[in-house]
């Protein structure tokens, strides 16, 4: 298993996702095919008092890359998301029956010739400290991910229900 049980990784601390604009209180409850190795992600968040739910499904690229998939979703008006997406890191937990406390997920691509970049920090924890939070971009950071710090907006948990 490369990413979260359904027990894990849920809680989406920190993004970059054009995609987001106006979500709070994202979760991504993650379920792992081992038939084939891909994922099925419950990806819900609330825009404003309305919850809205979509299924992306990652489909493993190859044998050789095993953190790198492509992410597809159905998203509202029948278009069809489409982005290359790495497991940029993840951090084993102390309790085996919850597989990772964290993950990191990157995902680019360009349409219409626009780049579209997404950068995701999830954990398992409904709120992390600052350090905690810290600690995973610089993971992310010396895995060689690159980005704007100005356009990564932090949940803050408490907005939520």
């Amino acid at each position: 298993m490369l990413l979260c049980s359904v027990r894990a990784c849920r809680y989406q601390q920190a993004y970059i996702d054009p995609a987001q604009i106006g979500a709070k209180c994202a979760t991504m409850n993650t379920t792992v095919d081992d038939s084939d190795g891909s994922l099925r992600t419950a990806f819900k968040v609330d825009y404003g008092p309305l919850p809205f739910t979509i299924i992306e499904q990652y489909a493993p690229h190859d044998q050789v890359n095993v953190a790198y998939y492509i992410k597809t979703a159905k998203m509202p008006g029948a278009k069809l998301l489409t982005l290359p997406t790495v497991v940029v890191d993840i951090q084993n937990s102390t309790d085996p029956s919850f597989g990772y406390d964290n993950a990191i997920l990157y995902s680019c691509n360009s349409i219409l010739g626009l780049p579209v970049k997404e950068l995701i920090f999830i954990t398992r924890a409904r709120e992390v400290d600052k350090a905690t939070l810290a600690a995973l971009e610089q993971r992310a950071r010396d895995a060689g991910v690159v980005w704007d710090a100005d356009l990564l907006k932090h949940q803050d948990w408490s907005e939520c229900k």
